[in-house]
């Protein structure tokens, strides 16, 4: 009678065990349960490829309406080239599965539309956004203010251009709680090499209470074409985003690492598609 109650309880103990184990793991792995649909065209009465373009734009809008959990509209409109490179590219290791609601196509047979039900990974989705550094709508943080050289020339700086790169920048950088203080330079020949004690005496020059020179982070903006669009429509725009840091101990070799570059080849000076 003992061996059989013990055997008994011995069940039970694995048993209760196991459903804790099973329901950390799916509380661990917490889902977002997203519906999302799609309409495409059918090209060439080609439905296999109809489908397979509906379920990936639905799959998209369904991850997206995820994010909105973590980021507010705004956000996920100024940086959607960044969300569709993180999270759109390879949408399926965001999703756990997959439900069609329904499917079809209209009376002409010209478009085919799907809906579907998602379940979405929670810990993956916030894991990227973390990684991107954007924070999320429950974090109680403010803003933090940096100061922005920007360096360029005459033809940008008082050019329809300037006032709208700066603008669009500004509305990216929200994102990240990020406010500039733009000082504008024109045509800096302050060379990396200078180091950050050149950009400091600009900042001087510019009339900065040295507290706050000191207080706040340092970016350098530069921005150069190579033909000016009066003289011809064709030409390329480089830009340089240098970050100098200011915290003591680095080495002044080691103050200017952090930096981005890129060049734009453009037929025609369309200023919002350069933007």
């Amino acid at each position: 009678m003992s061996n059989f109650s013990s055997s008994k309880m011995l069940k039970f103990l694995i048993t209760f065990l196991l459903r804790v184990l099973f329901a950390t793991t799916i509380f661990g792995q917490s889902l977002f349960i997203e519906e999302a649909d799609s309409t495409v065209i059918v090209q060439r009465d080609n439905l296999v490829k109809a489908k397979a373009q509906a379920l990936k734009d639905a799959k998209s809008k369904a991850i997206l309406q995820a994010i909105g959990k973590f980021l507010d509209f705004d956000s996920i409109v100024s940086l959607k080239p960044l969300l569709r490179k993180h999270f759109l590219e390879k949408p399926d290791f965001f999703i756990e599965s997959i439900r069609v609601i329904s499917e079809g196509n209209n009376s002409d047979l010209t478009e085919f539309t799907l809906k579907i039900e998602t379940q979405i990974f929670r810990s993956r989705l916030l894991s990227t956004v973390n990684q991107l550094g954007l924070p999320t709508q429950k974090e109680l943080t403010s803003f933090r203010n940096i100061f922005l050289i920007y360096d360029t020339g005459n033809f940008i700086r008082n050019s329809k251009f300037s006032e709208l790169f700066l603008e669009k920048l500004q509305t990216r950088l929200n994102s990240y709680l990020i406010r500039t203080n733009v000082i504008i330079i024109d045509n800096n020949n302050s060379e990396l090499a200078d180091g950050l004690p050149a950009r400091l005496k600009l900042l001087a020059k510019k009339t900065i209470k040295k507290r706050d020179v000191i207080v706040f982070p340092l970016l350098e903006l530069k921005l150069r074409l190579s033909t000016k669009p009066e003289h011809s429509q064709q030409g390329k725009i480089s830009a340089q985003l240098i970050f100098w840091s200011q915290q003591e101990g680095i080495s002044e070799s080691s103050r200017s690492k952090i930096r981005a570059e890129v060049e734009l080849n453009y037929n025609s000076w369309q200023v919002d598609e350069i933007i």
